[in-house]
């Protein structure tokens, strides 16, 4: 017999990058893209207003410009053309047709699972079952009501 994962799990991705440096040259011309501490992270944790979410947060984005004079085949001097410093916050919340009958079968599902264990708080980011749970909108409460 075949175990078969219930379709109703609650499923949550969080990758994350420290920083990120890339180069560009071409002819006399670079142009340098930094940035740090990248996130993406996506859940199917249903709330009351939407099925999933994903998130893409990028708090410090530098894009220089460089500009290369040379005399005698040697780089002499880099000035700098062009600079911008950035922050970028990217939320994509999504409602798939029938996602409300979703939500409630999902609930009832993780209400199940959770009822001998109660591990719904610590599980999404809490101590307790009533507290906030971390990135999301909902509380676990919230979670298991229908």
């Amino acid at each position: 017999m075949n175990y078969m994962v219930p379709f109703l799990l609650v499923t949550l991705l969080n990758l994350s990058l420290g920083s990120l440096s890339l180069s560009l040259s071409v002819q006399d011309y670079t142009c340098q893209v930094g940035a740090a501490q990248i996130a993406l992270a996506t859940n199917d944790l249903a709330s009351s207003e939407y099925a999933k979410v994903l998130s893409l947060t990028i708090p410090s984005l530098v894009v220089r410009v460089l500009r290369h004079t040379e005399h005698g085949g040697h780089t002499e001097r880099s000035d700098r053309i062009a600079y911008l410093k950035s922050a970028l916050y990217l939320d994509r919340h999504a409602a798939p047709a029938g996602w409300k009958q979703r939500r409630m079968k999902q609930q009832r599902f993780v209400r199940a699972e959770d009822a001998t264990s109660q591990r719904c708080g610590p599980l999404y980011g809490q101590d307790a079952p009533t507290g906030r749970l971390m990135a999301s909108t909902m509380h676990c409460d919230e979670l298991l009501k229908i």
